[in-house]
């Protein structure tokens, strides 16, 4: 009996024994980094009901390190069960509970582990950050309190003040939340999530200049933050609603967010509207296509896309933007600007004269309407509509150099009010001396009212002008050459009318500039036989090749028959039989389309035609 009584007691030394070896295994393990061996030792220790306190807590601390939460708050609540004063694991089962979001078991871990051990820097820190999750923020019991313990205790630990900051900011006392976060900030000047809890909360008090300093410090410790970039570019966005070149600031923080999240609905639709409301309009079309892509139920997104698809001169595209506003019912009298452009544009002038009216009447300030609306009331004819719309033009911007050009032309049609005309075309020569449009009309109403010298003057400076880029130029350069010839012309200057007729004939034919040189060669013949019937020669082509031009033109006809007299030469009979019957021919059809012409009667009896 006594022998067997010995033998167990043998036995439970050893199994004492063996245990406490699985214990110390397991501690070795652990410290050695190999976890697989340190949770086999202490659940072998655990099985032979050894320091079953301690291996639960290191097996419950394994198992957090590892992210198997539940597994950690099951060994270490089992832990504290088995020793409800051991302060570690009360504070690691408090940190299991908030991983879980289970903040109210946290604070009770935590409030016993104060109980415990009041002087352990680690416990107020935790316990005041759990009551912070809480919300329970005042009182002796409450977060500050216990926070403000922590801070007194560790007064260099960053996450204290942290969660001071969180504690005031649920207080809605920003200044104190944001004194904490930067000093945190100041023991630990890399903490991306404090400076964006800085930023944040300069935001929700409305000091926004120095959130955006805060979130430009956030993009310097991570420049591939998003949200940095997103909720500043936000900011200027939402000021531009009050005022719009805050949009231009937001732009470049919204372009980073975009680069980082090229798909994020909000940054992109913000990006877009931003870039419209700038005048960045080449960019702003291409983010409206996404931003209407990706929310395409957004009428601010397609009002921004369908404005910049206007400027880039997409007005297909527009067309089919505003009517994706129309059927949304959100056209407002502020798009009716744009959209009576992009209908003017696609041709659909009727349709633009109407919306453009209501643009004006709903801002006689826009000045856009009205250079178009005058367009169309020009090509309607329309010319007192059209020179009303100018003058509304003028008056907005005076420096529209098309407005004056174009008032000036409805002046000079019924009813003219010539003095007007020339007043808008010499203004606009001197807001733009180089602008040639604004010169050849002002040519062109000199000749209208017989002001011959200052007609020849003013195509002189067209042709200085047009001369600078005459591949550019080429129909000013063709009318001015045309003027100065017939002004030579008049003035029996025939040499340079001929001169300044070949200049024109040089940039474009017509029929006309071949019958003038030709009846210049004609009128420059002199005393030498010789050079007179190469002249002669000469406008026989320049005259044949008016009437393939114009078969119409009489004149052409009856100064080819004259030229063709010229050439007969005496003793050449065959010759001067063949010339005198193309001259009969062409007599007869200057007769036949001018029966008036006495001088082609008479050249007809002249050469003897049948």
């Amino acid at each position: 009996m006594k022998l067997a009584k010995l033998s167990v007691f043998i036995l439970l030394i050893v199994q004492a024994s063996l245990a406490q070896d699985m214990f110390n295994k397991g501690k070795a393990a652990l410290a050695a980094k190999d976890t697989a061996a340190a949770i086999a030792a202490f659940q072998d220790a655990l099985k032979l009901g050894q320091k079953t306190g301690d291996c639960n807590y290191y097996l419950g601390t394994i198992a957090f390190r590892q992210n198997r939460i539940d597994d950690a708050v099951s060994f270490l609540s089992k832990a504290v069960n088995i020793n409800d004063e051991n302060v570690e694991a009360l504070i690691a089962l408090g940190d299991a509970y908030i991983v879980k979001k289970d903040n109210a078991n946290a604070v009770a871990q935590y409030k016993r582990a104060a109980k415990i051990a009041p002087k352990d820097c680690r416990v107020p820190a935790a316990y005041g950050a759990a009551l912070v999750a809480l919300d329970q923020i005042d009182g002796q019991d409450g977060a500050i309190v216990q926070l403000t313990k922590a801070k007194e205790c560790d007064p260099n630990n960053p996450n204290i003040y942290i969660s001071l900051g969180d504690a005031y900011n649920k207080q809605g006392v920003k200044p104190l939340a944001n004194t904490n976060y930067e000093k945190a900030l100041e023991l630990s000047p890399k903490d991306i999530a404090t400076q964006m809890k800085v930023a944040r909360t300069y935001a929700a008090n409305r000091q926004y200049a120095e959130a955006v300093k805060a979130f430009e410090s956030a993009v310097k410790i991570d420049s591939m933050n998003f949200d940095a970039y997103f909720e500043a570019g936000r900011i200027f966005y939402r000021a531009g609603r009050t005022t719009a070149a805050q949009y231009q600031r937001a732009v470049p923080f919204l372009y980073r967010a975009v680069k980082l999240k090229p798909n994020h609905v909000e940054a992109v639709s913000m990006f877009a509207q931003s870039l419209s409301a700038s005048k960045i309009w080449g960019e702003a079309a291409k983010a409206g296509a996404q931003a209407v892509k990706l929310d395409s139920n957004s009428v601010e997104n397609w009002r921004a896309y369908a404005y910049a698809l206007v400027e880039t001169q997409d007005y297909k595209t527009a067309l089919n933007a505003f009517a994706a506003l129309e059927r949304r019912k959100a056209v407002k009298p502020e798009d009716y600007a744009y959209l009576s452009t992009t209908l003017f544009r696609a041709g659909q002038e009727d349709k633009a004269l109407e919306v453009g009216l209501k643009a004006i009447q709903a801002d006689s300030t826009n000045c856009d309407p009205y250079f178009n609306l005058g367009f169309i009331y020009m090509k309607k004819q329309e010319y007192v509509n059209a020179a009303k719309m100018y003058e509304k033009k003028i008056a907005c911007d005076p420096r529209s150099l098309p407005a004056y050009v174009n008032a000036g032309q409805c002046y000079m049609q019924a009813p003219k009010n010539l003095p007007r005309a020339r007043e808008l075309f010499v203004k606009a020569v001197e807001l733009k001396p180089d602008f040639l449009q604004s010169k050849l009309w002002l040519a062109r109403y000199y000749a209208e009212v017989d002001s011959v010298a200052a007609m020849k003057q003013m195509y002189d400076e067209v042709l200085k002008l047009g001369n600078e880029d005459p591949a550019k130029n080429k129909s000013a350069l063709i009318e001015a050459y045309t003027q100065l010839g017939s002004y030579y012309f008049q003035n029996k200057n025939y040499s340079a009318a001929l001169e300044n007729f070949r200049k024109a004939l040089s940039y474009g034919e017509t029929g006309g500039l071949h019958l003038v040189v030709g009846q210049c060669l004609i009128l420059t013949r002199g005393d030498n036989p010789d050079d007179n019937r190469k002249k002669t020669e000469e406008a026989i082509t320049h005259f044949r090749r008016c009437t393939q031009m114009e078969p119409g033109n009489a004149q052409g006809h009856f100064w080819l028959a004259n030229s063709l007299t010229y050439l007969r030469k005496e003793g050449d009979t065959p010759g001067n039989k063949k010339l005198q019957e193309e001259a009969c021919v062409e007599y007869a059809k200057a007769l036949k389309l001018d029966p008036r012409n006495e001088e082609a009667k008479k050249g007809m009896v002249r050469i003897g035609c049948k």
